[in-house]
């Protein structure tokens, strides 16, 4: 790898974590879906130095902030447990009140591990350091992929672990890495991703498939495959026993909804799925929030943004299907398994809105992520300039980014609100250690110069196009 290329690779890690920093300093506490029933786990893990039981949260209901919803300690812990380590060492010296800053790095570096995920998976495909290195800005800079990573949730550590499985994945098939060793990684993997969010759960069962149809009818290793199952249950099985003895239920889902049928009996609809797609909002808004969607997800972009965002997709998901007939071997295998896991994900979506409670929200849709977004930079290799279109790309979702951040968000909360302006100088002023405003000073300084790289790399890219003749790993 060229000395460059590394520099430029640095430069864009220092990008998204202060661009990160700056998205949890500007958005107020509880100003995103479900903060604070998310972030109310996470400061039990910190007060009870334990386990938070459910019988510490009002039989099954939190109450917070004005607000109330079903407790998520009936949920996966894994996106708690990390959010609550990477705050724990501060705990002790800041004053409490500030104490969901720093849970919220949980999902900032979630969003940091998922774009580089995401740019070794490019690479596995193309081998291309500046074709990798653009799709790492695109993938990384999505305005909701930085909204997500700006507040106490699960998402953004399921959208993390999902990517590195898919990409642990395509690596482990392509270069046939099926030692002992491997497999119990793989196992491990997965049974990390089963401790985040249920709509994961498609990328597992489709992953747990292909491997019964490698190990056992392609290649006929059974016991590798009996060796990631146990590798599996030894790292998740203790969450599903524990709800089957303590609770009754091995995935404790009857009781969240039970309890969620109480407090948000609005969010069921009952209705079916016609009405569903053709007389609701749904797809739009599901749509919109996959793009860019704020606070309680009624904040959106100009609706241009959203076109373009939907041409892209549409252009390149074209390009790949023109591929298809030259793809070898191991990428149909995997491109297969792709659709299908992707096909998945929207049912599960779907049938949540359907028999749970209607959400119109994109999160729901987020392991898909690095799955849909390969495909489309594949097939924007099939575009007479392949280098000038993904540069295009690049800026336009870094712009869209910065938009977001400084156009919507900022005058939304503090150019009318008085309290909110109050609260914005003292989270300047009065916030603590990595947070404080001569730190805060030295990122906004690192954001600004790594933009300006960032932006000076890519228009020299559109001016001076390379030519590569393998772009496409095959």
């Amino acid at each position: 790898m060229r000395l460059a290329v590394r520099y430029f690779f640095l430069i864009l890690f220092l990008f998204i974590l202060s661009n990160q920093l700056l998205w949890i300093n500007i958005i107020p506490y509880n100003f995103a879906p479900d903060e604070y029933a998310h972030y109310d786990v996470v400061e039990k893990y910190l007060t009870q130095k334990k386990y938070p039981l459910l019988i510490d949260n009002n039989a099954g209901i939190v109450k917070r902030d004005g607000n109330i919803n079903a407790s998520y300690v009936m949920l996966q812990p894994l996106p708690y447990i990390f959010s609550a380590l990477l705050a724990f060492p501060f705990s002790a010296s800041v004053n409490q009140h500030y104490w969901y800053l720093f849970a919220r790095l949980g999902s900032a570096f979630s969003i940091i591990l998922y774009s580089f995920s995401l740019i070794i998976l490019i690479w596995i495909f193309t081998k291309d350091f500046n074709i990798t290195l653009l799709g790492g800005i695109i993938g990384a800079l999505i305005p909701q992929l930085s909204f997500i990573g700006a507040y106490v949730n699960s998402d953004s550590l399921t959208l993390a672990l999902c990517t590195c499985l898919i990409t642990y994945l395509s690596w482990l098939v392509k270069m046939k890495r099926f030692a002992f060793i491997y497999i119990i990684g793989l196992g491990i993997l997965i049974g990390a991703v089963a401790l985040t969010r249920y709509n994961a759960y498609p990328v597992l069962l489709t992953c747990i498939l292909y491997f019964f149809y490698l190990f056992c009818i392609k290649i006929r290793k059974p016991k590798k495959y009996f060796l990631l199952l146990i590798s599996i249950f030894f790292t998740c099985g203790w969450w599903f026993i524990s709800n089957l003895v303590f609770y009754g239920d091995f995935f404790r889902l009857a009781e969240f909804y039970n309890t969620l049928r109480i407090v948000k009996p609005e969010e069921f609809k009952n209705i079916s799925i016609w009405e569903l797609l053709l007389k609701t909002d749904w797809l739009i808004v599901t749509f919109k929030s996959f793009i860019g969607a704020f606070d309680w997800n009624y904040i959106f972009l100009p609706t241009i943004l959203y076109i373009i965002a939907f041409l892209i997709g549409l252009f390149g998901t074209i390009g790949f299907i023109f591929k298809i007939k030259r793809l070898n071997k191991f990428q149909k295998e995997i491109f297969t398994l792709f659709a299908f896991t992707s096909l998945f994900i929207f049912i599960q979506a779907l049938l949540h809105s359907l028999l749970g409670s209607y959400q119109p929200q994109g999160r729901h849709l987020f392991p898909m992520y690095p799955m849909i977004l390969l495909i489309i930079f594949l097939g924007f290799f099939f575009w007479r300039h392949k280098i000038q279109t993904f540069c295009l790309v690049a800026l336009f979702t870094l712009f869209a980014n910065f938009f977001s951040l400084y156009f919507i968000i900022l005058p939304r909360y503090y150019h009318n609100s008085s309290s909110l302006k109050q609260i914005f100088f003292e989270i300047i002023y009065q916030k603590p250690l990595i947070f404080s405003k001569w730190i805060m000073l030295g990122i906004i300084i690192c954001y600004i110069l790594t933009f300006i790289s960032l932006v000076g790399y890519i228009i020299y890219l559109f001016i001076f196009p390379y030519k590569n003749k393998k772009l496409l790993d095959v």
